[in-house]
């Protein structure tokens, strides 16, 4: 290693400026970001190139880290028998639906806090069938309490609002 270094001419900056270890951790992190946003960006890029005409986009992740009656994440395994590539919307989780009726397996994600320690939780897989229009945005939702899914027109955010204007929308059960 030293060879190169000396071969490269990087011994006497070194020798004169030497690397500090909060240089190097920045560093790190700084690639380490630069690493997810391009994997992001590809991922995004590899589904946009599957999308199938007139898919809608169906957003899996929770928005508002303070509203606990909703899981944080929804997983989709598998729409219609098929295995479900997700990417980042808006910085969620999201998938695309055909339009019409589909057949998915989902499951729910989240933690709580308990005597001090995070609990993790985890739903059992489900099948529903949900309906979607072309060209459309949806979040899906895992309400907590009730155990049911919630699959909710638009890209909203969750805020104390939000489960006032539920009236509209139909529960997914899993029953």
């Amino acid at each position: 290693m030293m060879e190169l270094i000396e071969e490269l001419g990087l011994l006497g900056y070194l020798q004169k400026y030497p690397v500090n270890p909060i240089t190097i951790v920045g560093c790190m992190i700084i690639i380490g970001i630069v690493v997810l946003i391009i994997n992001a960006k590809i991922k995004k890029k590899n589904a946009e190139k599957q999308k199938p005409a007139g898919a809608a986009t169906v957003i899996l992740q929770k928005r508002n880290v303070q509203n606990n009656t909703y899981a944080e994440n929804v997983r989709v395994h598998s729409i219609n028998g098929k295995p479900a590539p997700w990417f980042f919307y808006k910085l969620a989780a999201a998938v695309y639906f055909l339009p019409g009726q589909n057949t998915v397996e989902i499951y729910a994600e989240w933690a709580r806090r308990e005597a001090g320690k995070v609990k993790m939780y985890r739903t059992e897989p489900v099948r529903l069938t949900m309906t979607v229009s072309a060209d459309k945005i949806y979040a899906l939702h895992y309400h907590i309490d009730s155990q049911e899914y919630l699959l909710t027109e638009g890209d909203r955010f969750e805020d104390n609002t939000f489960d006032k204007n539920l009236k509209q929308y139909v529960w997914l059960t899993q029953k």
